[in-house]
């Protein structure tokens, strides 16, 4: 059954099919003819931009141009953004109005919107207030019973039923409503319908008569009701009845298979399952049409149950057998990911991406490429295996739009890529035996290369292989070192960071977290250099040197990565191995010996992990992040190699994207909290679960140290600023001007909320973040997805704030109590009035003494110039070589203006890369010691050209900023 609706519509919510190309602003006073006002409203909801529509409709209330479609949208508009007293302020424009306080539609509005704020009485009187009314409809009571379900008021449900016999004939969807709760799911996606529907269907008398009150005028071509009696009669055991019904039915749906095959289940007939499963595919291979009677997971799931009653799942063997049995036999998707499913291409929204993503998809990409280090370019072709969508197949369950998606015919055949500055030579459709060359166009200015497909037949996937270079200048995916640059000093280097949005540099694509496509490649590079990249290496050539990679897990462009360079390994375990240069991999192999430990951990909390082999890489100091989460091939940073272990944390991050983020991913960077957030929370409680001694408060304390990062990301923001917020609009915007701790550190403090004040059971939070896992493995989500899930799954637990967690900047609206001994430790001594002294220093640990160093940043103007240099005379501070520590204490030095450290941090800023040290340094001269910025501004126009292209754009936007 095709879900039709976003998991965030309401019960009236519009469906748009087409969107305005034109950006809409609403503080604009030009005002929209009074058709087009409320596609305005329409857009801006779909948008989730709610202040704007409700200044929107407060200019329209002023015009006097409020109409019932607008009035509708805007009561939409209360309830999706959470604003009940905004909905309150309409309901009483519109009980002051003669026009609107008996117009049917919209009095059934409010009754939706209180239904969904639970507020039953206010809804009822409504009700009551225009039931009497001619005009009073079926739909009127259809949505007191959808708001009885949602609110679980069974009684109140039947009762408004007899209502309804008095004054208007109940409709199908009233008896679906009544037998079983499914239709509410299609309308209003709420998860305790299936509860009430086990109410339902264990009242055999009440089903019954309404089986009976139906029967004469039960509409054979009712699929959605048939369904339902189907379940009914199942769940009563009268299976009889549910058999008649299916082979009466004269229009039948994979989800009617599904219903009846659940019946079987339910009075154990494991055997008939599997005679239906059989019928349905001769009624498959029998449909006329392209269609048919498609198995879906339902249909998956059901027949794997039935093999297990029947006891044929008891082997590996016999699962696996079953598996690739349905699947060769119908010759879908469904059951290809990891026995579980590749639903439907999803339509989405990304604006940062102006590829045809939502007319085509990427489903496979192979690379065939030379790595030519004396013109820093990668050369060669890549080969793009697409899927057209047909809309009537898709997933509708993501609100989509158009904004700033203005290429023409982006629906016709035209196929849109993202690409930045590459050199693109030749596009040709690549078919078993000939390669037709195609016409094409590049977009500089939109950094898009448009391919026209002429009269191609769009109705099977089809090749494009394009022949292309990366820019030896402007590759910002790529950075090439000198062999100076590296830590041996015998040869040249060159890695990639395709995060966010750098992977349209590297190759033609459709660069956006949303899409997802396996990938192979054929790299050839110089002799004696090695190729990595994030998959496993099948083979290499040694006389070409060249090297080979699957990889079979679909993966997000921004995951694509390679690196090349003299390079060595170690294993660790038998599927974790760790590579650097040679003189730093007996450093690497002590620091990080425990990964299988940590890999084992994170398994225990999160399930088995999927991608085969957990390799990394310790790249050379300028690589811009901690780590970066490739598939296979984790990229770290050498700042990691503290000597002492005692930065750990950052792989055992890197090691949890594996689950959040690679395989359960953000449908766009406006929402890179759901990867971010929840990777940095999971990161804290595995180490809590790998202590030795007290794990609660190792894990308490972890938490304390991200509070206090994302107070210091806060503040360089601002907290009114709107990247301080967890979901944020990016249009116009590059994500990484966007990037900061606030996605990590506030999404990881929204999930202890929901974890220790929501749910209030660590146990059970961990049951949902596997079951979590489980269902959005493989795939991409929004925010309102992940709230979809939360509320279906913990059903009873109390509200939460959404609107301010995720929409409103600053701080988040609720302060974590973290105090452990290890955090109090380092409270007392960020309080005391006097500089702290070498034996303080030394009780504490390596992260403790950074998490003090935050506490006395955070301090603000309490710290001064003659503390930070008493400190330093007791202290010593240069002792430190951990970049955590040290990086802290040069932000304190600078903030005080205290000089002797400044050659330190010039040679710190010069040899490292990574951006949470480098970015906050140059900002804090910026702000605190302006004196030295034309010092700071010579050093870094001399040594930019060494720099990740990532980094060096960021530290010139902050030293160029106004303030």
């Amino acid at each position: 059954m095709i879900n039709f609706l976003s998991t965030r519509s309401g019960f009236l919510r519009p469906l748009i099919s087409k969107y305005s190309t034109k950006a809409i602003n609403p503080s604009k006073r030009q005002y929209p003819s009074k058709d087009s006002s409320n596609e305005v409203l329409r857009r801006l909801n779909y948008l989730d931009n709610y202040e704007r529509a409700f200044q929107f409709f407060d200019n329209l209330v002023k015009q006097n141009r409020v109409t019932v479609a607008s009035l509708l949208t805007i009561l939409e508009t209360c309830t999706r953004s959470g604003q009940i007293q905004r909905g309150r302020q309409v309901e009483q424009m519109v009980n002051q109005s003669s026009q609107w306080k008996y117009h049917v539609r919209v009095q059934t509005a409010l009754i939706n919107m209180f239904m969904k704020f639970h507020m039953i009485d206010q809804a009822e009187q409504i009700f009551e207030r225009i039931r009497q009314l001619p005009s009073c409809d079926t739909i009127v009571y259809n949505s007191m019973l959808v708001g009885y379900l949602r609110n679980q008021h069974v009684e109140k449900c039947f009762a408004c039923v007899e209502k309804m016999r008095s004054r208007v004939r109940p409709d199908n969807v009233t008896y679906t409503l009544l037998l079983n709760g499914k239709f509410v799911q299609l309308l209003s996606e709420i998860r305790t319908t299936e509860f009430l529907a086990c109410t339902f269907l264990r009242d055999k008398q009440r089903g019954k008569a309404i089986h009976q009150e139906l029967s004469s005028n039960l509409d054979s071509q009712h699929v959605h009701l048939q369904n339902a009696l189907i379940d009914f009669y199942g769940k009563i055991n009268e299976i009889t009845v549910a058999e008649n019904i299916f082979h009466e039915m004269t229009l039948r749906e994979t989800s009617t298979y599904n219903s009846l095959m659940k019946a079987y289940l339910i009075n154990r007939m494991a055997v008939k399952v599997l005679e239906l499963f059989e019928q349905m595919k001769e009624d498959n291979l029998d449909t006329v049409g392209p269609i048919g009677f498609r198995p879906d997971l339902i249909t998956f799931m059901a027949v794997c149950d039935a093999c297990e009653q029947l006891g044929l799942l008891n082997s590996p063997d016999k699962t696996q057998q079953l598996v690739l049995t349905l699947y060769f036999v119908f010759q879908i998707d469904t059951y290809q990911y990891s026995m579980g499913e590749i639903e439907r291409p999803r339509l989405f929204y990304d604006p940062n991406s102006l590829s045809s993503f939502n007319r085509f998809r990427i489903v496979h990409t192979h690379f065939d490429l030379t790595v030519n280090f004396d013109s820093h370019v990668l050369d060669g072709f890549v080969q793009l295996d697409i899927q057209p969508l047909d809309n009537q197949s898709c997933d509708r369950s993501s609100s989509i739009t158009t904004e700033n998606h203005e290429i023409p015919n982006n629906h016709g055949n035209i196929l849109v890529l993202d690409s930045r500055h590459l050199d693109i030579k030749q596009v040709m459709l690549k078919s078993d035996s000939t390669e037709k060359v195609l016409p094409f166009q590049i977009d500089i200015e939109r950094e898009s290369l448009v391919i026209e497909l002429n009269d191609l037949q769009l109705d099977s996937n089809f090749s494009i292989k394009i022949a292309y270079a990366t820019s030896s200048t402007k590759c910002t995916a790529l950075q090439w070192l000198t062999k100076e640059q590296t830590a041996d000093k015998q040869y040249p280097y060159m890695f990639s960071q395709c995060q966010a949005i750098h992977a349209r540099s590297l190759y033609p694509c459709q660069d956006t977290p949303g899409v997802k496509s396996t990938y192979s490649a054929k790299i050839t590079c110089p002799k004696p250099l090695t190729v990595l990249m994030s998959g496993l290496q099948s083979k290499h050539d040694e006389a070409t040197n060249t090297f080979y990679f699957e990889q079979k897990q679909p993966i997000a462009s921004y995951l694509i990565a390679i690196a090349v360079g003299n390079l060595v390994s170690h294993d660790l375990s038998s599927r974790i191995r760790v590579w650097t240069e040679p003189s730093m991999i007996k450093q690497c192999q002590y620091e990080f010996e425990e990964s299988e430990r940590f890999l084992t951990a994170a398994e225990e909390l999160l399930g088995k992990y999927q991608w085969q082999r957990y390799d990394f890489l310790v790249l050379p100091p300028s690589f811009p992040y901690g780590g970066m989460e490739n598939p296979c091939m984790n990229f770290l940073t050498p700042t990691l190699l503290a000597g002492d272990r005692s930065l750990i944390s950052t792989i055992v991050h890197e090691m949890t994207h594996s689950w959040t983020g690679n395989l359960v991913t953000n449908e766009n960077w406006e929402h890179f909290w759901l990867n971010e957030g929840f990777t940095s929370f999971i990161e804290a409680k595995i180490l809590g679960n790998l202590s030795k001694s007290n794990g609660k408060e190792t894990r308490r304390f972890h938490a304390a140290q991200q509070w206090q990062e994302l107070k210091s990301a806060v503040t360089t923001w601002g907290d009114e600023h709107p990247y301080t917020c967890l979901v944020y609009r990016l249009h116009n915007v590059d994500p990484d001007d966007a990037y900061s701790s606030v996605q990590y550190y506030k999404g990881a403090a929204l999930l202890w909320h929901l974890e220790q004040n929501i749910v209030s059971s660590e146990s059970k939070f961990d049951e949902f973040l596997r079951s979590y896992i489980i269902k959005f493995g493989g795939k991409i989500l929004n925010t309102d997805d992940f709230i979809a899930y939360f509320q279906s799954y913990f059903p009873q637990a109390p509200p939460v704030d959404w609107q301010s967690w995720l929409y409103t900047p600053g701080m988040p609206p609720v302060t974590h109590d973290f105090s452990t001994q290890l955090e109090e430790q380092c409270r007392r001594l960020a309080a005391q009035q006097t500089s702290i002294t070498k034996d303080q220093l030394d009780a504490l640990n390596a992260k403790q003494v950074a998490y003090l160093l935050n506490l006395l940043l955070n301090k603000q103007s309490a710290i001064t110039y003659d503390y930070v240099k008493q400190m330093d005379v007791d202290c010593d501070m240069s002792k430190y070589s951990n970049c955590e520590i040290r990086f802290r204490w040069y932000q304190l030095c600078i903030r005080v203006k205290y000089e002797k450290p400044l050659d330190d941090i010039f040679k710190f800023l010069e040899i490292i890369g990574r951006m949470k040290f480098v970015k906050p340094l140059y900002s804090e001269f910026k702000v605190s010691w302006t004196e030295m910025i034309p010092r700071v501004r010579i050093f870094f126009d001399e040594h930019k050209q060494f720099m990740n292209p990532i980094t060096a754009k960021q530290i010139e936007a902050r030293l160029n900023a106004n303030n």
